[in-house]
């Protein structure tokens, strides 16, 4: 699934010259901030998503890294309605999670100006 791509024209005034340029800006729906639950063994957790893109040091199949309130970031999985909590080695819990507090916003990942040439 790819972000919405915007195209649009914008006029720049500097004194008495108009300049008309193309912007490109591409988004993406970005879940960072939603409190999160899910069952681990037979416990309840809750976390919130603390960040939304991998990095270097994530394990390889992470989506989202998670925030336990003690402070504690793991990487997981996301998939549908399946959390899977990893480590750098191997899956350590498979489980059922729910959005407790729906939570996310646009955010800009693109931006580009064309100016014309002179």
């Amino acid at each position: 699934r790819s972000p919405p791509l915007v195209c649009y024209p914008r006029l720049i005034q500097r004194g008495t010259e108009t300049i008309v340029t193309e912007e490109t800006r591409a988004w993406e729906f970005s879940m960072v901030g939603a409190k999160i639950s899910f069952v681990a063994g037979d416990e309840e957790l809750h976390a919130t998503v603390a960040r939304s893109r991998p990095t270097a040091d994530a394990p390889q199949s992470a989506t989202h890294q998670l925030k336990y309130p003690s402070g504690e970031l793991v990487w997981v999985r996301l998939e549908d309605s399946i959390c899977v909590v990893l480590d750098a080695l191997s899956v350590i819990t498979p489980g059922s999670f729910t959005l407790d507090e729906p939570k996310g916003s646009w955010r800009l990942v693109h931006f580009h100006r064309s100016m014309p040439a002179k």
